[in-house]
């Protein structure tokens, strides 16, 4: 085989090479975007539902509080307003 041949060949191998590596880094750069959509997605979700356990558990602490502020005045605790 000749010089030009071998050059063309190497060259030809190369372009391979360099097609091949575009097409796996397109494939793997658009798995990772979907993944990391779904991850923040999942992300947001989760932070609304601990924003509303927060609220709740919040509710929940203040109604206690109530509770035993006015346990031994039953004339407050009954008292419409």
């Amino acid at each position: 085989m000749s010089i030009s041949g071998k050059i063309r060949l190497g060259l030809g191998l190369l372009m391979a090479f360099l097609g091949i590596q575009f097409v796996v880094s397109q494939f793997l750069d658009r798995a990772i975007k979907e993944r990391v959509d779904e991850a923040i997605t999942k992300n947001f979700n989760a932070a609304d539902a601990l924003a509303d356990v927060a609220t709740q558990a919040q509710a929940m602490r203040r109604f206690e509080k109530e509770f035993f502020i006015y346990i031994n005045d039953a004339p407050r605790s009954c008292k419409v307003s």
